[in-house]
């Protein structure tokens, strides 16, 4: 089974368990599809897989979902920002121009509460990603570009088009 080296010491070949790669023994991940080879051997197989299988999942970050949920949530509190700017430029009396600043404080919470849980969703996504692909993103400055107002329009389509092109996953 193994072959001997220049030193006269014997070496084995292994594999990974789930695509089959030529791994090193000491090897805690596959370099190819990242799985965990840290079971002491277990991890390990003495001859290839077959390649016909599929690869096995890589575990998806729960995170990117929040990020349209917080992308989502900033377009309603810019509507009701809108809204209530149409109510006092149309109010006569000043009950209606209080219920429509009170309405306005309250959309622009509900704004600045978007933009934390996409900002939020962004770096605990990057985090993931730096931990289970090959790509390292900058966590913290994806996450203040996407929660800064204005840019974050432009930051947030920009990570999650990186994300797809460097990762594959959607």
């Amino acid at each position: 089974m193994g072959a001997e080296s220049p030193a006269g010491v014997e070496s084995t070949k292994r594999y990974c368990w789930n695509c089959g790669e030529s791994v090193a023994d000491k090897m805690n991940y596959c370099p190819n599809c990242r799985a965990d080879l840290s079971d002491g051997g277990d991890g390990y197989e003495s001859e290839p897989v077959d390649q016909q299988q599929p690869q096995a999942e890589r575990p998806t970050s729960g995170w990117y979902a929040y990020i349209f949920v917080g992308i989502g949530v900033i377009i309603i509190g810019l509507v009701g920002i809108y809204a209530s700017e149409v109510l006092a430029t149309g109010a006569t009396s000043l009950e209606d121009i209080r219920f429509a600043r009170q309405l306005q404080g309250i959309a622009t919470l509900v704004a600045m509460g978007g933009a934390f849980l996409t900002a939020f969703s962004v770096f605990k996504d990057a985090t993931h990603l730096a931990q289970t692909s090959d790509w390292s993103p900058r966590r913290w400055v994806w996450t203040i570009g996407s929660f800064m107002g204005g840019i974050n329009f432009l930051v947030i389509p920009a990570y999650l088009y990186l994300r797809k092109q460097r990762t594959n996953r959607s």
